[in-house]
């Protein structure tokens, strides 16, 4: 989730551009004025610079900041981008393309997101989510995960099934594994397996004695009917998983490179650690479509391997760091998709 920007180049351009043209249209009318220029054979050297101006222009035209044109956003998404916006729209945050090794601080930044935008209650009343660590043990995940199979051309995935607990007024996760088939842009389709898990009280992923129905029934309708969002970024918040039921979806690849990175023991665990995060940040400091997403941390004798230190074992990619994102679909579209970067964490986050 570091930072660069292609948009710099692109801006710089533009106002490049507007301060070498600006004074032209003024300089020509003030020679046209001159005395000089009553004599009809000096008009060669007015008449030039105008061409040149003319020039300039059609050049530049590319990088008129009035200009309604469509870019892409870090995810891939066309954006129609207007930048005569009255509304402050800095059309260079649509650039920033983040990396997915999450910091410490990146972490925290986006669990304080999911603090302020994923709430329990009503649209008019409404509180933070009773917070709990959510976590599974190592040897239970690689043991199940060990017995799950794939066809060769598939992508096996660890979808986290979002539920809640409507006495306690939190969470309650559960498991289950998928196949996925994806092209080469990270998109594709996936069908689940049929079995689900949940969390045991020695943290143990075990198997559901109920079918999926039941579940869905209960903690995930629980989720669905009380689990609410501030979508846009602008304290109105609104249930946006009524119709879809929430999850995300993480490549076993993933988890595996986590539990590896960072030595961990069978008696070790993966934290689940739900984080908020929008789709794209179309104004300075106030993103769009927020959902809720889970970000896993590797948890080495009881505690959290993430650091903002360059990682302890240089070559390894997820040392120290969380793995972002998952998949983000759905909501934010149909099947499943993982983008190759994560996304911006929000400015004024310190």
């Amino acid at each position: 989730m570091r930072f660069r920007s292609t948009g710099f180049i692109h801006g710089m351009g533009t106002r490049l551009f507007h301060t070498i043209t600006q004074p032209f249209p003024m300089f020509l009318c003030l020679l046209l004025r001159s005395k000089e220029m009553k004599d009809p054979k000096n008009f060669t050297v007015p008449l030039f610079i105008l061409f040149l101006f003319v020039v300039f222009a059609v050049v530049g035209c590319g990088s008129d900041p009035g200009a309604t044109e469509k870019r892409t956003t870090a995810e891939g998404v066309d954006t129609t981008v207007d930048d005569n916006d009255s509304s402050g729209f800095d059309a260079d945050l649509l650039f920033w393309t983040p990396e997915v090794e999450v910091t410490r601080k990146e972490l925290s930044c986006v669990e304080q997101e999911y603090a302020s935008h994923v709430h329990w209650g009503k649209p008019h009343d409404h509180f933070e989510l009773t917070q709990r660590t959510t976590r599974f043990t190592v040897e239970s995940f690689q043991k199940l995960s060990g017995n799950f199979n794939c066809a060769s051309t598939d992508t096996p995935g660890l979808m986290i099934r979002f539920g809640a607990d409507a006495t306690n007024k939190t969470l309650s996760l559960a498991y289950t594994f998928a196949c996925m088939q994806l092209d080469e842009n990270g998109k594709g389709t996936f069908a689940e397996d049929e079995k689900l898990y949940v969390i045991n009280m020695d943290d143990s992923l075990i198997e559901y004695t109920s079918p999926l129905p039941d579940w869905q029934a209960a903690e995930g309708s629980a989720f669905q009917n009380n689990v609410l969002v501030d979508k846009y970024d602008n304290n109105a918040f609104q249930y946006i998983y009524k119709k879809d039921p929430g999850h995300s979806i993480h490549k076993l690849s993933e988890i595996n490179d986590l539990i590896t990175d960072n030595e961990l023991a069978e008696t070790d665990f993966v934290e689940i650690v739900p984080i908020a995060e929008p789709r794209i940040w179309p104004k300075y400091d106030q993103g769009s479509e927020f959902t809720m997403r889970t970000c896993l941390v590797a948890i080495k004798t009881n505690t959290r391997r993430i650091t903002d230190d360059a990682p302890s074992s240089p070559g390894y990619r997820l040392t120290d760091r969380g793995t972002d994102l998952g998949s983000v679909c759905p909501p934010l579209c149909l099947g499943v998709a993982f983008p190759t970067i994560g996304l911006a964490v929000r400015k004024s986050c310190n």
